[in-house]
C-alpha cells in the first residue's frame, strides 16, 4: 500500500515535556511559534465583537462597552499572573478561551431587557465569576478572585454605585424570567427565594415524568444548578464536576438538563463492556443528536464508567472537535 498527497501538522507544548526536536525531523516542517496576542490586538478583537452586539442597545449601555473590554482583559491578566498551574492545580491555565467565554455570556444580553450600564455590568461581573472563580479549588482563592473583580470594577466602572454593582446574589439564568412569547431571556434574579421557588417547581415537574429525585435545594445546590444550566445551555457546553461520591452531581445535572429541555443519555457499564460497546453507544448518541428530527442531549459520563483508559481518547475527541475517527467506519 502506498500513501501519497499527505500533509502533516505537529504541535508541541512550550511549557512542559521535551523542548528538543531532532533537526532531521524539523527540516520537513515550516515552523511557527504561536503566542498570546498583544493587549491591543485583544482589545480590538473583543471590542469589535461587543460593540457590534451592543449596537441596538441604549446609549448608556453602549458607552460602558469599552470599559467592559478593558476590565475583562485586566481581570484575565491578574488571574493568569496570580493563579499559576501546579501538579494539583493543573487546570489553572487561563487563555483566550476564557476571554471568549466571558464575551459569549455578555452576548446573551438583549436590548429589550438591558437598559442601563448597571445591568450589563452586573452581567459582566457574573460571567467573570463563572469563568474564573468557579475553576478555583478553595474558598480562600475564590475570595482572592472576588477581590480582583472588585478592584478592577472600581478602576474601570467608577461611575457605577458599588453597593448596587456588588449586591448579592449576582446570579443570571435564562429560565426564571417569564416573557409574553415564552422565549428564554438571560436575566439576573431578584432574590434566592424566588429562584428556589422556581427550581422546586421544576423539580416537582421532573418527578412527575421521571424516577423521583428527593433533593433538598439548599443555597449551594441551587447555585450549582444555575452553573450547570448556564454551561450546557451554551453551544458545545461541557463541564467537569468535581466532588465526593453521593454529593448530588448527577442529580443536579439531570435537573439542569430537564430545565434546559434536554434529554440525558448515559452508558450502562457491565463486566464485559469494552471499546466496541462504547463506540456503539456513541453512534446512537450522534444519531439522536444530529439526524432529523434531532434532539438536544446531555451525555452524562462518570469516573466509575471509565473501565478502560482508552475510553478517555473518545471522550477527548468528542469534547475537542466532535469528530471521532472511524466511529462509523
Amino acid at each position: 500500500m502506498c500513501s501519497s498527497d499527505l500533509q502533516y501538522i505537529a504541535a508541541m507544548n512550550h511549557k512542559s515535556g521535551s523542548f528538543f526536536v531532532n533537526p532531521r525531523l524539523q527540516r520537513h516542517f515550516a515552523t511557527w511559534g504561536c503566542t498570546m496576542p498583544s493587549e491591543s490586538d485583544l482589545t480590538l478583537v473583543y471590542h469589535s465583537i461587543l460593540a457590534s452586539h451592543l449596537g441596538a442597545f441604549p446609549a448608556a449601555v453602549q458607552k460602558v462597552g469599552h470599559a467592559l473590554v478593558e476590565s475583562t482583559l485586566a481581570v484575565h491578566k491578574e488571574m493568569a499572573t496570580r493563579f499559576l498551574p501546579s501538579a494539583v492545580k493543573f487546570h489553572y491555565n487561563f487563555n483566550m478561551r476564557d476571554l471568549a467565554a466571558i464575551f459569549q455570556g455578555l452576548c446573551l444580553s438583549t436590548a429589550e431587557y438591558y437598559r442601563s450600564a448597571l445591568s450589563i455590568s452586573r452581567l459582566w461581573l457574573h460571567e467573570c465569576a463563572r469563568v474564573f472563580a468557579d475553576r478555583l479549588i478553595s474558598q480562600t482563592e475564590i475570595g482572592r478572585c472576588h477581590d480582583i473583580l472588585v478592584d478592577v470594577a472600581k478602576r474601570f466602572l467608577e461611575d457605577l454605585d458599588p453597593d448596587e454593582l456588588f449586591a448579592t446574589p449576582c446570579i443570571f439564568t435564562n429560565f426564571i424570567t417569564q416573557t409574553i412569547d415564552e422565549s428564554k431571556v438571560y436575566m439576573g434574579i431578584n432574590d434566592m427565594a424566588s429562584l428556589k421557588k422556581v427550581l422546586n417547581e421544576k423539580l416537582a415537574e421532573y418527578n412527575e415524568s421521571n424516577p423521583i429525585m428527593s433533593l433538598v435545594l439548599f443555597d449551594q445546590a441551587v447555585e450549582h444548578i444555575t452553573r450547570i444550566a448556564r454551561i450546557i445551555g451554551l453551544p458545545r457546553g461541557n463541564a467537569l464536576l468535581v466532588g465526593v461520591g453521593g454529593s448530588g452531581k448527577q442529580s443536579l445535572s439531570r435537573l439542569a438538563a430537564f430545565i434546559c429541555g434536554y434529554g440525558v443519555t448515559q452508558i450502562s457499564v457491565t463486566s464485559t463492556y469494552g471499546i466496541g460497546d462504547l463506540k456503539e453507544e456513541l453512534k446512537e448518541l450522534y444519531r439522536k443528536a444530529a439526524v432529523k428530527p434531532a434532539e438536544p442531549l446531555v451525555f452524562l459520563f462518570t469516573d466509575s464508567q471509565v473501565v478502560d483508559e482508552r475510553f478517555l481518547v473518545y471522550v477527548n475527541d468528542l469534547l475537542s472537535s466532535g469528530i471521532i475517527p472511524d466511529l462509523f467506519a
